[in-house]
């Protein structure tokens, strides 16, 4: 019989505050303060220890802050998003909005492809029935969803459920192929695609989907006598993808059994140290899933709480249950020890991450934006007068876009050009250049920041210099859209 669903809550035993540089000790409700102030640790991962510590009323009421910003509007009205009576709960990405998600995920490839990993599509569907190890392992996916009788996977026919995750599907297909030799070793494979789970709910919380979502899907096949330095690999890849998306507002939450712990906590402290941001570890009396420690990799948001980006589950029972077997060259084996994880546990939560940053720099006063190398519109050319038309679209428009530079133009006739300086803002473009006599007969450029509100004069080449270091070999892609806003159609 597969294991029945243990509570976190009820197994908890204690818990320990990690500092960045490698500092421990354990905390309690009465404690968890005083150690937070010896070791320095402040910021986001304080919200979340009052929130263990003081119960879940605290949490859940900021939640319902969280989800009352009504994240779905602002991204309407940046038409990234559209909704539909036909599709309650979910939503359209607009061409602007699949832009970014595109380039989201082009940047987690890139970061896959650098740290081993072979990316593969696998199967959407699969029979739960197929073997007893893919059926125990689907017990927990069950119930307690949001489906019409409480199910969490959503299926097709008797058996044939959509996956909502790679496991049950990739598991067995691994396991077909081994005993994986120590040439195959470690097996770093990368699915990522669209997951279908019934989730609580049904309604569109923030912009995280509650049925269809796209995950990041990998896992590691590793040597369990080695399994630990691939942790610590795996570890790395995740921790980049935060430190680029998040900088420094986001820490460890690690679930971990007791035991797994008290025997490793050297490597354990290690990943924290190689984080360089601060983690609390919830110790299990036993395991409460298969794996004997998870990850979370969790990012701070404007009202306090916080939500699990990246995640990471060292798992040393599924190689055993679906028979993944490892050979290695002086004829010992054993079975594979499994990492699973995602660098986006959803592409829509980064999304969310991204529009609830965008939330509160309004409501600091400051301009909303995405990250440059995110933004759609990179540069928009305005010519005052339509004798400067020419030099913009034939002389400026030309050399910025040769250079990898997002570049469209607004010579609307009927428009004054105060008024497409303020459609500039509107559509949140970080740089605009207003192009009048001057520019014409120098080549000069004027150069308005979003961000600083300042305009600063540069020469051409000197401008591109500069944008070519702030997207910092992060991936491109072209324009969306048709350069000349003009020609654009009002719903995208």
């Amino acid at each position: 019989m597969p294991e029945e669903p243990v509570s976190k809550k009820t197994m908890m035993r204690g818990a320990v505050l990690i500092s960045p540089d490698g500092r421990y000790g354990q905390v309690d409700a009465s404690t968890y303060r005083d150690r937070a102030v010896e070791y320095g640790v402040a910021g986001p991962i304080m919200a979340y220890l009052d929130h263990i510590f003081s119960g879940h009323e605290k949490e859940d009421e900021k939640q319902a802050d969280r989800f009352s910003a009504n994240f779905t509007t602002m991204a309407r009205q940046r038409r990234i998003i559209d909704q539909d009576t036909a599709v309650a709960g979910h939503f359209f990405f607009l061409p602007k909005g699949k832009f970014i998600s595109d380039l989201l995920m082009d940047y987690v490839d890139r970061v896959s492809g650098r740290h081993g990993y072979k990316k593969m599509d696998i199967p959407l569907v699969f029979r739960r029935e197929g073997s007893k190890a893919t059926t125990d392992l689907t017990e927990k996916f069950m119930t307690g969803g949001g489906g019409p009788n409480g199910e969490r996977m959503v299926g097709l026919t008797s058996g044939t459920y959509f996956r909502y995750a790679g496991d049950p599907v990739l598991f067995p297909w691994v396991a077909a192929k081994s005993p994986l030799t120590e040439r195959d070793l470690p097996m770093r494979l990368y699915t990522p695609g669209v997951t279908l789970r019934h989730e609580l709910g049904g309604e569109l919380r923030g912009l995280e989907r509650s049925v269809a979502f796209t995950l990041t899907d990998y896992h590691a096949f590793a040597d369990p006598k080695k399994d630990l330095v691939e942790y610590l690999n795996v570890h790395a890849m995740n921790s980049e993808v935060m430190r680029m998306l998040c900088g420094d507002g986001w820490f460890l939450n690690l679930d971990v059994v007791e035991e797994f712990f008290n025997g490793n906590t050297e490597t354990i402290v290690e990943a924290v140290k190689r984080a360089g941001v601060p983690a609390v570890a919830k110790l299990m009396e036993a395991r409460t899933h298969y794996y004997s420690i998870q990850n979370q990799y969790r990012v701070s948001l404007s009202d306090g709480s916080s939500t699990q980006v990246a995640n990471l589950q060292f798992d040393r029972v599924n190689g055993e249950s679906f028979g993944v077997r490892v050979r290695r060259e002086d004829g010992t084996a054993g079975h594979a020890t499994i990492i699973h994880g995602a660098q986006y546990g959803r592409v829509e939560k980064v999304l969310t991450y991204l529009m609830d940053r965008a939330a509160a720099d309004t409501k600091a006063g400051r301009p909303p934006s995405f990250p440059f190398w995110l933004s759609p519109t990179q540069v928009r050319l305005i010519g005052i007068k339509p004798e400067h038309s020419d030099y913009v679209v034939n002389n400026l428009l030309p050399r910025l876009r040769g250079a990898g530079i997002r570049v469209d133009y607004d010579n609307r006739k009927n428009k004054d050009f105060r008024k497409r300086v303020g459609n500039a803002e509107e559509d949140w473009v970080p740089y605009v250049l207003v192009v009048g006599d001057n520019e014409v007969s120098s080549g000069g450029l004027k150069v308005r920041d979003r961000k600083t509100g300042q305009v600063t004069d540069k020469n051409v080449d000197e401008f591109v210099k500069m944008l070519q270091d702030e997207q910092n070999g992060m991936p491109f892609r072209p324009l969306p859209y048709e350069e000349d806003v003009s020609k654009r159609s009002l719903m995208f």
